[in-house]
């Protein structure tokens, strides 16, 4: 059996460490696997690439001028994918994303393969063109199957489309840091750290606003944020202007972040929208105490609030700096939630998610469109 992956490129992002983790899951079960990336050929990814996998840039990203320049660019896409499917003549095809998602259903129509999509946000509030979010209501209902990480991303489907939604959540495992049973525990520092993409929808110019809140009442705290992306300059600016600069640190990507999180004391999500929270699971993996925004739709399906952590409204600064405030006076509660918080590694345990995607890819296997 042959499965053939889509997704828009190999960078540093929660989507693609899924994809590739598939991947491996798939390889490791005999499977052949082809992954397709609409980026270059040649470009490097940023999380390994399991073993016999292969991986083929199609050249698909360059820009349009124009609305009429973007119909021409996705119909040559169309055509240049179902090529490149045809010749890797999958059985399945997985494919990620939105945009790429309806160029995946659109390329497999005459091919006579069934294709998984997989969102990775709440379709329901991530800000989608509004002809991406037209040909998504038309197309979806052509896929075999609609993975998607909570209940509450599923609901945004109606329809043919709602009656395929399956609820996967992403796979968590340890902590990448723990340390050998010799090995003496690090005491935890007097930080907040925070990780995602420097994008609006994540929030952290929510967090910064809190923190300047609480930084004086706990001058001994730091704000660590893990990631890179177009607002960095922004933030930077941002932290600077609130007389934060040598508190807050933006520290780019990590290829080890739970070097960062094992000597954290709490992780801070302020998303406006979160399709899972990834970073989240890891920071709780870490036995991280966590405050989250109860954004949608992620959030309240991995926070236990007063368990393992805090849910605050979306944009609510005030709260969001009163919850990350409590936590910092208070060691008995960090250490309390950080204790429960390790459990996320059973809830959502790469054993249980890779059942839930094998019971779908064993059952569709083969049986076309």
């Amino acid at each position: 059996m042959r499965c053939a992956i889509v997704l828009s490129d190999l960078g540093a992002g929660g989507t693609q460490r899924l994809a590739l983790g598939l991947a491996l899951h798939l390889r490791g079960r005999g499977l052949g696997v082809d992954v397709l990336t609409l980026d270059a050929p040649g470009v490097a990814s940023f999380f390994p690439v399991p073993d016999g996998v292969g991986v083929t840039g199609l050249d698909l990203t360059a820009p349009s001028a124009h609305a009429l320049g973007a119909l021409r660019a996705n119909l040559g896409r169309i055509r240049t994918l179902r090529k490149a499917l045809a010749r890797v003549q999958p059985d399945l095809v997985v494919s990620f994303l939105t945009s790429t998602n309806i160029l995946t259903l659109l390329a497999a129509r005459t091919l006579g393969v069934p294709v998984i999509v997989a969102e990775e946000s709440d379709p329901g509030h991530e800000p989608v063109p509004r002809a991406w979010a037209l040909m998504r209501r038309l197309t979806y209902g052509q896929a075999r199957h609609i993975v998607v990480h909570s209940q509450g991303a599923g609901a945004y489907f109606r329809g043919t489309a709602a009656r395929r939604v399956r609820v996967i959540p992403n796979p968590v495992g340890p902590c990448r840091a723990d340390p050998s049973p010799e090995a003496p525990m690090q005491p935890r520092l007097p930080l907040v750290v925070a990780m995602g993409r420097l994008s609006t929808e994540k929030g952290f110019d929510l967090l910064i606003a809190a923190f300047a809140q609480v930084a004086p009442r706990h001058p001994d705290w730091s704000l660590t944020i893990l990631g890179d992306g177009p607002l960095r300059p922004e933030l930077e600016l941002q932290a600077a202007a609130l007389g934060l600069a040598d508190r807050v640190a933006l520290s780019g990507y990590s290829r080890a972040p739970a070097e960062t999180l094992r000597r954290a004391s709490i992780f801070c999500s302020a998303a406006r929208i979160e399709g899972f929270g990834i970073a989240l699971c890891e920071a709780m993996a870490c036995g991280l105490p966590v405050v989250a925004t109860d954004a949608p739709s992620g959030p309240r399906d991995i926070v236990r609030p007063g368990i393992d952590g805090d849910l605050v409204p979306v944009g609510a600064t005030e709260a969001l700096a009163a919850a990350l405030s409590a936590l910092m006076a208070d060691p008995g509660r960090r250490r309390a939630y950080g204790d429960r918080a390790v459990e996320v590694t059973e809830r959502f345990s790469p054993a249980r998610v890779w059942a839930a995607w094998d019971a779908l890819i064993d059952a569709d296997a083969g049986k076309g469109p």
